[in-house]
């Protein structure tokens, strides 16, 4: 479907009415504005599930903002209309729904342990569904490969994401156990996060649980002196939009809705995209198991049902708190609305994937060190102490970047490799080739590494 089509179907309410709020005030990127109106009406949708015949589904949503500092304007909504509707929400619901935003594992698993102390809501827990809202993510990734204890965070993030907790052991309340959580996030950051972001933040699996926004202005905003500067009056209208913006989130939270389900015609939309993704990532996968796009694309289905979903709570959220049935049926166009909007943030991760590769990487000596000896140890654990490039990459699970080459190379200048010319290879025996698929050559001669003697 063409851009024209895709802005066509945007959904009217709550996610139209905030993400119109913040650009007319705020020169962001619109998909931010968006995805943030997106996450906070999914945050007080922690009741609510799809129901498939897998399991049950949650509509918590990730979303992650990546662009230059001062200049995309990422944290600036968050600061001016989502902790102000977050804030006014919890006095209007009696429940905080603004999460910690930094937090050591154990400091956040005993947050989420904790249960009402009195009153009729005893022994219930008090902190298991909220927005957690992290401004400079980067911080993040320098924490968990630096910081030992923070070494689970990435597996604890899948957890939160997914739901469902992991007992634990915490020193200060011993065994913690949350039955369920239900966890939205909203995080920027600048593309500083490039030169510290591991392969293992995809690969473990919460990158890949991520809507992604890439955002570099191509225009500059013009600013008009005269509608710069406001008034006090104008700056208590707006705080008054957040006051009502609020208000229709509780509504939402206090509705009876409990189920969202497809029409037929949604349900034929979404269960094609669901088979073309599919034979998508299993192509992928079987091409190079290590793919890193192969698992998110597996996941966009996922995603795609989620954001139908919450399209259709926002052109039903004027009118949801009269709601007398629990469930609300997700059209045709919702459901065609959320593909391309998943298909939008696919483009936004592919870019991020090429900035990623390109860029430098920034970390501790020891860290590159260990590195090597991992790539090394797989080459010296082989019984003919060499490897072919393709098999390294398959047995390490690096990807064929710059980094990866850079490391193969460090490890060539020190004296621990060489690289076999066509002459070494025509020279191995007819074993060694045949364990290597060093047949006849076609085309480009393979790169073999092996131990120095």
């Amino acid at each position: 479907m063409t851009n024209g089509v895709f802005e066509e179907l945007k959904p009217q309410g709550f996610i139209q009415d905030f993400s119109n709020a913040i650009l007319t005030d705020i020169p962001t990127s619109p998909d931010w504005a968006e995805s943030i109106a997106m996450t906070l009406l999914a945050t007080v949708l922690g009741k609510v599930k799809v129901l498939t015949k897998i399991g049950p589904m949650g509509l918590n949503i990730w979303n992650l903002m990546i662009g230059p500092s001062g200049l995309a304007y990422k944290s600036t909504p968050l600061l001016y209309y989502v902790y102000p509707t977050l804030v006014a929400l919890t006095q209007l619901i009696d429940k905080p729904m603004i999460m910690p935003g930094r937090f050591t594992l154990e400091g956040m698993l005993e947050y989420l342990s904790e249960k009402h102390p009195a009153g009729p809501m005893s022994g219930t827990p008090m902190h298991e569904e909220g927005c957690i809202i992290r401004d400079e993510f980067t911080s993040l990734f320098k924490a968990v490969y630096s910081k030992g204890y923070m070494a689970d965070m990435m597996e604890f993030l899948s957890e939160l994401y997914d739901g469902s907790m992991q007992k634990r052991y915490t020193r200060s309340y011993k065994l913690e156990h949350t039955e369920k959580v239900y966890m939205c996030l909203l995080a920027a950051t600048t593309p500083y996060l490039f030169s510290v972001m591991e392969r293992d933040f995809f690969v473990q699996g919460t990158g890949n649980r991520i809507l992604y926004t890439m955002f570099e202005p191509s225009e500059l905003p013009i600013i008009d002196p005269e509608e710069f500067f406001i008034t006090g009056q104008i700056h208590r209208e707006r705080m008054s939009v957040n006051e009502d913006f609020s208000k229709r989130l509780a509504d939402v939270y206090n509705s009876n809705l409990r189920y969202i389900f497809p029409m037929p015609e949604a349900s034929v939309i979404w269960a094609k995209y669901k088979m073309k993704k599919d034979k998508e990532a299993a192509g992928r996968y079987r091409l190079n198991s290590q793919d890193l796009e192969y698992s998110y694309i597996q996941r966009q289905p996922e995603m795609t049902l989620k954001i139908a979903a919450l399209a259709t709570v926002s052109r039903a959220q004027n009118t949801i708190g009269k709601l007398r049935s629990d469930t609300l049926m997700i059209n045709e166009e919702d459901m065609a609305w959320a593909v391309m909007k998943t298909e939008n943030h696919l483009r936004h991760f592919r870019t991020l994937l090429s900035k990623w590769i390109s860029t430098p990487t920034s970390k501790p000596v020891e860290i590159e060190e260990k590195e090597l000896r991992y790539v090394l140890s797989f080459i010296t654990g082989n019984q003919d102490n060499l490897l072919t490039q393709q098999e390294v990459l398959q047995l390490t699970g690096f990807s064929k970047n710059r980094k990866f080459l850079e490391l193969l190379g460090t490890l060539i200048s020190r004296g621990d490799i060489r690289k076999l010319s066509v002459d070494d290879i025509k020279g191995l025996t007819a074993e060694v080739k045949a364990r290597h698929s060093l047949g006849k050559f076609r085309g480009q001669v393979p790169n073999v590494y092996q131990i120095e003697p």
